[in-house]
């Protein structure tokens, strides 16, 4: 029983492991912002600031999308602000907010920012931020 218990531990051990490999992310380490706030002024600073609001993507002259999210003007371009019939940010529902969706897709098509899905920790204080009512805090 004991030698079954060493193999069966063994196995699950490397099954976890090859699954962080293949970029399953609920059961890897997520060593990356685990105690973010979820606050406005977090979400600029650990989301807009490093994966967002630069030249060529949503700051400068010309954002993407002609969406603006560099500090002082993201907060009024994305709360209750329309794009394609959606709210960017519909302040007490994530599940209805485009900039939600974006960061949460699935898809490597659709996913914000291009380099690749955000740490699902991110993810979780966007929502919360979002689904407490996306205060400017």
């Amino acid at each position: 029983m004991i030698k079954f218990s060493f193999v069966f531990y063994i196995l699950f051990s490397l099954f976890l492991i090859n699954s962080c490999a293949d970029g399953i992310v609920s059961e890897c380490p997520d060593d990356s912002k685990s105690n973010m706030p979820a606050t406005f002024s977090a979400i600029q600073t650990e989301v807009f600031n490093k994966s967002c609001a630069y030249s060529g993507c949503h700051a400068g002259n010309l954002p993407s999308a002609g969406l603006d999210l560099s500090a002082g003007k993201s907060y009024d371009n994305i709360v209750n602000k329309e794009i394609f019939g959606l709210m960017y940010v519909k302040p007490g529902s994530a599940d209805e907010s485009y900039l939600f969706d974006r960061i949460n897709s699935n898809s490597s098509s659709s996913v914000m920012p291009p380099t690749g899905r955000l740490p699902q920790s991110v993810i979780d204080s966007v929502r919360a931020w979002i689904d407490a009512g996306a205060l400017n805090n």
